[in-house]
């Protein structure tokens, strides 16, 4: 009889912990040839968020893998901040890694190319999820360590095929070095519906196969 109950108040006490996760999954394009998917995991718990993002692409040229991308990045967050990161990357031929933790008087981040603290209060990532990121001007990238600068701009109303058919958008272009990023948020909820951003002169698009329920 004790052990019954102290398995029941266990699996109470983990109801109370972690909620079911939100999961957006996406088939990813490059041009119009799917190369993959980028899934993220979202779970929020009493006094935090765990985020967790996989991405796998293939791209092939008469049949002979030309590019290979893998990544996996597990965040977690309190009060709207980024508290810990880390993130492992194959990218081609190159292999990244990158660690982060909130320390006092920043955030640490070791990675692949250097170590640094950012003094920054409240650090956040791309975390296209939480379109509270939108309000940054600098941003870590989970991949190559770096907080680089950005700047955000609204892009017009416009509609998004998703699973459950069209839904009314609010569009906003990320502006880093590399190249811009196109967000879709759904203009009733603010869920995050779709991504797109320029590779090498051709456009890779995230086209939504599951979206939370909200």
């Amino acid at each position: 009889m004790r052990n019954a109950i102290a398995i029941a108040l266990l699996f109470i006490a983990a109801q109370a912990t972690a909620r079911t996760p939100l999961v957006w999954q996406f088939e990813v394009h490059l041009d119009e040839r799917s190369i993959g998917t980028h899934r993220y995991e979202v779970t929020e718990r009493d006094d935090s968020i765990d985020v967790i993002t996989e991405a796998s692409f293939l791209v092939k040229v008469l049949f002979v893998t030309v590019y290979r991308y893998e990544h996996r990045n597990e965040e977690r967050w309190s009060d709207g901040c980024l508290r810990s990161l880390a993130a492992t990357t194959q990218d081609g031929g190159e292999h990244l890694q990158t660690q982060g933790s909130h320390e006092p008087g920043g955030f640490r981040v070791v990675s692949t190319a250097n170590e640094s603290v950012l003094e920054s209060n409240c650090v956040m990532s791309f975390a296209y999820w939480n379109q509270d990121f939108l309000q940054q001007e600098h941003l870590l990238n989970a991949q190559t360590g770096e907080f680089e600068p950005v700047t955000v701009q609204f892009s017009g109303n416009t509609t998004v095929d998703t699973p459950t058919g069209p839904q009314a958008a609010r569009a906003y272009d990320v502006l880093v070095e590399d190249a811009p990023i196109r967000v879709w948020y759904a203009e009733d909820t603010g869920l995050w519906l779709a991504l797109e951003t320029e590779v090498d002169g051709r456009t890779l698009r995230y086209r939504p196969t599951q979206l939370p329920a909200i």
